[in-house]
C-alpha cells in the first residue's frame, strides 16, 4: 500500500511538472498531437501503479521524453508553417452563406447530421441564418451569423453590419497559400495588396482580408494599418 501511495505521489509530480514545461497551450485545446500525447501518457503511467513490479523510472523516463518531444513539436510549429499544416491542419469553411459546403464536409469525413449538432450547441437551429461556419483545426466549429440574425447591440444601431468573413492571409510574417478564399486571393494578390501598403510580409504580424478586399493590417511593432 505504501508503495502504491508513493508512487502515485511521484507520477502526479512528474506529470504536473511535464504540463507546466508544455505550456498552458495544451490545457486550452487539443490538436491531434496533443491527443496522441494524452493517450500515450495515460498508458504509460498507468503501468508502474497497477503493477509494482515495473520500473518507476522506465516510466518517468519515457514521460518526460514525450513531454520534451511535444515542446520540440511546438517550437517548430512557430517556426514553421508548413510543419503546422501537416500537424494541425487548417481551418475549414463548412458553411458558407446558408449553404453546406460538402466537398469539405468530404474533405473533412464530416456528416450533415455532425454540422447540424455542432450548430445547436452554439444555439443556431435554422442552417439559412449562417453567414460561416468554419470547422477549426481543434474540431470546434466557429459561427458568424447574417447581420440580420445577429444580436444587436449599442455599437451596432443606426449602423450598417458585415456579413464578410474576415480571413487571415499573413500571420507571423509568413503568407498562408492557401486562404479560406482560395480563389479569390493567392499569394500573388496577397503580396500586391502588401505592395499597395508599402509593407513586405516580414513586416506583419497578422493580416485579415474579406471576400470584397478588405484589409486590417498589424504590423510587428503593434500598430495598425
Amino acid at each position: 500500500m505504501t508503495t502504491t501511495v508513493v508512487r502515485t505521489v511521484i507520477v502526479y509530480i512528474v506529470l504536473m511538472l511535464s504540463t507546466r514545461l508544455m505550456g498552458k497551450r495544451q490545457m486550452g485545446q487539443l490538436q491531434p498531437a496533443e491527443i496522441v500525447f494524452s493517450v500515450l501518457i495515460s498508458n504509460i503511467i498507468a503501468m508502474p501503479i497497477e503493477d509494482p513490479s515495473r520500473p518507476m523510472l522506465t516510466a518517468i523516463i519515457s514521460v518526460l521524453l514525450l513531454s520534451s518531444f511535444e515542446v520540440i513539436a511546438s517550437a517548430l510549429a512557430l517556426k514553421s508553417g508548413k510543419f503546422r499544416r501537416l500537424t494541425e491542419g487548417m481551418p475549414v469553411i463548412v458553411v458558407d452563406k446558408g449553404r453546406l459546403c460538402t466537398e469539405n464536409l468530404k474533405t473533412l469525413r464530416y456528416t450533415v447530421d455532425d454540422v447540424l449538432e455542432a450548430l445547436r450547441k452554439k444555439d443556431v437551429f435554422d442552417i439559412s441564418e449562417v453567414q460561416y461556419a468554419v470547422a477549426e483545426t481543434d474540431g470546434t466549429l466557429s459561427v458568424l451569423l447574417k447581420t440580420a440574425n445577429q444580436t444587436a447591440e449599442k455599437q451596432d444601431v443606426n449602423a450598417g453590419g458585415e456579413d464578410e468573413l474576415p480571413c487571415a492571409v499573413v500571420t507571423d510574417g509568413r503568407i498562408i497559400k492557401e486562404p479560406y478564399y482560395k480563389k479569390q486571393f493567392t499569394a500573388r494578390h496577397i503580396e500586391e495588396l502588401l505592395r499597395q501598403k508599402k509593407l513586405n510580409a516580414a513586416d506583419v504580424m497578422v493580416m485579415t482580408v474579406t471576400a470584397s478586399g478588405k484589409t486590417v493590417i498589424v504590423k510587428k511593432d503593434g500598430s495598425e494599418q
